[in-house]
């Protein structure tokens, strides 16, 4: 698996603002709030769907070793070191990225409890249902684990949510949730609070 797995990290510089960096403490009470109220409840509950990890769980477990080298390469410790850019792991199919993926997401969340990182992940499933292949349910299932663990952006898109709710009607019947608007909510918002804080993503792509 070594000889067929490539890895390229494309650093991507992020400077770290104070003004960002002073937000943060303005919206303690309102984060603390936030979290059991019955309009976040809703608002997680919009962006879930049943198969969010079943391409994930599909994943058999890999044989004894055969991964462990990944968690110990220079390259991925320097980019969980960094906490910025792209690690783009590449290989031919059936040359066991998924695996590698699944293997390299169950160790992260094992150190998760003892760091601050904040980690979420979605796995494309080539033969699923459509939301599954879709940048669509790449955005509702990244938002789903990421906004628990990030209390202002849960208030922020709560708010947006119940917003739809007042102005179009109840949602799943009057409306849905879009690609684009998801997106840019991400690019906005997600991608602004990953620099006060260390965002881990990873993403199994289609070929």
């Amino acid at each position: 698996m070594v000889n067929s797995i490539s890895i390229i990290h494309c650093i991507t510089e992020v400077n770290l603002g104070s003004k960002v960096l002073a937000k943060t403490s303005e919206m303690t009470k309102a984060q603390k709030d936030i979290r059991g109220s019955d309009t976040a409840q809703k608002c997680l509950r919009s962006l879930y769907f049943p198969e969010m990890s079943s391409r994930r769980n599909d994943i058999a477990d890999p044989a004894a070793k055969t991964c462990a080298w990944f968690s110990q390469h220079k390259v991925y410790l320097e980019w969980l070191e960094q906490r910025h850019g792209l690690l783009w792991i590449k290989g031919k199919p059936g040359a066991g990225k998924s695996t590698l993926m699944r293997h390299a997401v169950v160790m992260i969340e094992k150190e998760e409890r003892q760091t601050n990182l904040i980690v979420a992940s979605f796995f494309f499933h080539g033969r699923g249902s459509s939301i599954q292949k879709s940048p669509l349910g790449l955005f509702r299932s990244l938002l789903h684990q990421l906004l628990p663990q990030i209390p202002e952006l849960l208030l922020l898109f709560s708010s947006l949510f119940k917003r739809r709710c007042e102005t179009e009607g109840k949602f799943g019947t009057a409306w849905d949730w879009k690609e684009r608007e998801l997106q840019d909510f991400f690019k906005h918002n997600v991608t602004e609070s990953a620099r006060i804080r260390p965002i881990v993503l990873y993403i199994d792509a289609l070929r």
